[in-house]
């Protein structure tokens, strides 16, 4: 008689990680208790910590016990997915089983995004990453998919409510991935995309997703689009000392007036660090020979465009 397909995975867990293994048993047991089952509560508490005889007389002090070893993890698993395959299955089991393993992949980019020193280059290589390994996004649980989704609305964009609750049904990781692809911005930098930006990837993903139910929005083309991040800007005044720039809106309106020529001139004659430059010649290169510049989100163009 062969072997059920879960058996399978977990004699390879057994043989390549058992930490893993041990993670996914403890959570098999959890679903398991959820559900109601017996035999899983059984179980449950031979993974409780167990308190020793002097730790049983202060029950009532907040200190950590010891968790209880176990000696054969393997053994251990295969009791739990016995009580598990009768309860739910072969392929209720495999569907589970699947569905952890992808979050626990996935957790790298997820780490990525909610640490706010993260640089854009680092989450740009986290995505590549993530890509690489071929998850299906349809595997993750819904929780963990809005998650990664919300995370990186929030991360590439703003944190506004309104925003994210609109946009994040419709952009999945990997629209963000071909987005990643075509961000200038300075190394180890932490800038965000703007307003322009945001509407236009909001548009193309709405679209995009629209169009599987309406076919008439299948033949609306999107521009191939560039993006300059927030500190890309902040950047190339830095790098031509024009700081007093900053705080030009305050000064009286006559006087913007005045020196608002010489302003256009010293921006026209100021020259880009070295990363920037090689960011929009990689952008330039790609347009080939339209580039035009984007100043709405209209997404009815046939055409290319950069964002800022």
């Amino acid at each position: 008689m062969s072997l059920p397909r879960w058996s399978v995975i977990l004699d390879f867990l057994r043989a390549t990680d058992r930490s893993q293994l041990l993670r996914l048993t403890q959570r098999m047991i959890n679903s398991l208790c959820v559900a109601g089952v017996p035999d899983a509560e059984e179980m449950l508490q031979q993974l409780a910590p167990r308190a020793a005889p002097a730790e049983a007389a202060a029950a009532d002090e907040n200190r950590p016990l010891a968790r209880q070893s176990l000696s054969d993890v393997g053994g251990f698993a295969d009791r739990v997915f016995d009580i598990a395959a009768r309860e739910l299955g072969e392929n209720g089991v495999i569907a589970r089983v699947q569905q952890w393993i992808a979050e626990e992949r996935a957790g790298f980019l997820y780490e990525a995004l909610e640490n706010l020193g993260t640089s854009l280059s680092a989450i740009s290589e986290a995505l590549l990453r993530y890509r690489a390994l071929h998850l299906d996004d349809e595997l993750l649980p819904r929780h963990v998919r809005i998650g990664l989704q919300v995370a990186l609305l929030r991360r590439f964009f703003c944190d506004r409510l309104d925003f994210v609750r609109h946009v994040r049904d419709y952009a999945d990781v990997e629209s963000f991935y071909e987005l990643a692809q075509r961000c200038i911005s300075p190394a180890g930098g932490h800038g965000k995309l703007g307003g322009k930006s945001a509407g236009l990837f909001a548009a193309a993903n709405i679209v995009r997703k629209s169009a599987l139910a309406n076919p008439l929005l299948a033949s609306i083309r999107v521009p191939k689009t560039w993006y300059l991040t927030s500190d890309a800007n902040l950047l190339f005044v830095r790098h031509n000392r024009m700081e007093d720039v900053y705080n030009s809106k305050y000064r009286p309106i006559e006087q913007v007036r005045l020196e608002y020529p010489h302003l256009v001139q010293v921006f026209k004659n100021g020259s880009f660090p070295a990363e920037i430059t090689q960011g929009l010649s990689m952008a330039l290169d790609d347009f080939a020979n339209h580039p035009i510049i984007v100043r709405s989100s209209s997404l009815l163009e046939d055409q290319s465009g950069a964002s800022g």
